[in-house]
């Protein structure tokens, strides 16, 4: 069974990975290409190898390529120079992005001198005033990264959301 599938898909050209079977004498080429020699690769009947790679030029070859799609046919022909039963056409379609992404990121760790002790986890609801919120020492974390104002305002709320959600604790409404 001959089958086709893209291993590589880029804007300007494609790969497609062809399993034909052992001693294949035929002939992997895009369909209708007018690039000839570049747009198709032959098989070796004496040889025992059974997938081939068909390496596309996009612009050569005259594949259809979209935003993010390329689609193209490729015909397999194990029978030259004619086409026959036996001659298996596929359309191969990948999808690429259009631009390469680059993400770097860095940590920068305390050395000896800036390690400070762990906090105590525990259980306790604190409450605080929106005055007593301002950046402070007790709150830094510590890589030195702190969290705004608003950020510590809405972790304390949600901290009281959450204690009250679970029963340990109700609220009382004063009237």
């Amino acid at each position: 069974a001959v089958s086709a599938r893209a291993t590589r898909c880029l804007p300007q050209a494609s790969e497609v990975e062809v399993l034909t079977g052992p001693h294949f004498g035929g002939r992997i080429a895009v369909e209708a290409a007018e690039g000839g020699e570049r747009c198709a690769v032959d098989g070796d009947p004496d040889s025992a190898r059974d997938t081939y790679i068909l390496r596309i030029d996009h612009k050569a070859c005259g594949t259809h390529v979209n935003e993010t799609t390329v689609a193209t046919f490729v015909i397999v022909q194990e029978n030259l120079p004619i086409l026959t039963h036996s001659t298996r056409r596929f359309l191969v379609l990948c999808t690429f992005q259009p631009e390469t992404l680059t993400v770097r990121a860095g940590i920068n760790l305390p050395g000896n001198h800036h390690r400070r002790p762990k906090p105590e986890i525990s259980n306790q609801v604190e409450h605080f005033a929106p005055d007593e919120l301002p950046y402070d020492t007790e709150m830094e974390s510590v890589n030195d990264v702190r969290a705004s104002h608003l950020q510590r305002h809405q972790q304390i709320v949600d901290t009281r959301s959450n204690f009250y959600a679970q029963g340990n604790l109700a609220p009382t409404d004063r009237r």
